[in-house]
């Protein structure tokens, strides 16, 4: 049957997942960053390699907190011209069933096995595999599994996410492009190989 996603009920405290589908982890006492990215998006995957292990850290330490603010500019990058939303849908899949671990693990796994830009694509069985891997749950697979069945809503909640943000990152003043990180309304410059130290810097 299809499953609602409730955002305002996660399973981990860590995890909090705005009305408008922001998915913010992490202690809400730390230093806080604002990520958008696109799960498509090669400079995404690359930043998740080059960085996603330290901000993991920096995170799971408390010394970090991230909201993610995830846009679907290149869905038509996709073969079924839908991979950016879906994969929207299965972060909030596993951000409202599993712990902190298991959604940064499930994020990492699914940036690492990220489809190549121009008619790439992965199933929903493969994403849910992904999920799997890195610890999710029945729920959590069931959910991602049904992503767009009949009756399912969480792909339109997906599309509202996207919209919402980036309406936040045209807002922001910031680029319209992906990977965005910025801090207190400042672009973060990724490219520095120390940022995310200088992102926990109170």
């Amino acid at each position: 049957e299809a499953v609602s996603l409730n955002f305002a009920e996660t399973a981990d405290p860590q995890i909090s997942i705005s009305e408008d589908g922001a998915v913010t982890v992490g202690d809400p006492e730390a230093p806080k960053i604002d990520v958008w990215e696109d799960y498509m998006c090669p400079a995404c995957g690359a930043m998740e390699e080059q960085s996603g292990a330290q901000i993991t850290e920096a995170v799971t330490a408390g010394d970090l907190q991230v909201v993610h603010h995830y846009v679907n500019f290149l869905d038509q990058q996709s073969a079924k011209g839908d991979y950016s939303t879906r994969m929207i849908a299965a972060s909030q899949c596993v951000a409202v069933n599993e712990d902190l671990q298991t959604y940064l693990d499930a994020r990492s796994a699914w940036f690492t096995n990220q489809p190549a830009e121009g008619g790439g694509d992965r199933t929903q069985s493969e994403i849910a595999e992904d999920a799997k891997s890195a610890g999710a749950g029945d729920e959590s697979v069931k959910c991602i599994e049904g992503i767009g069945a009949e009756g399912a809503d969480n792909l339109d909640k997906a599309t509202e996410t996207a919209q919402a943000s980036q309406q936040a990152l045209q807002d922001s003043g910031l680029d319209m492009a992906t990977p965005t990180v910025a801090k207190d309304g400042e672009k973060l410059e990724i490219g520095d190989p120390t940022w995310v130290q200088k992102a926990m810097a109170a």
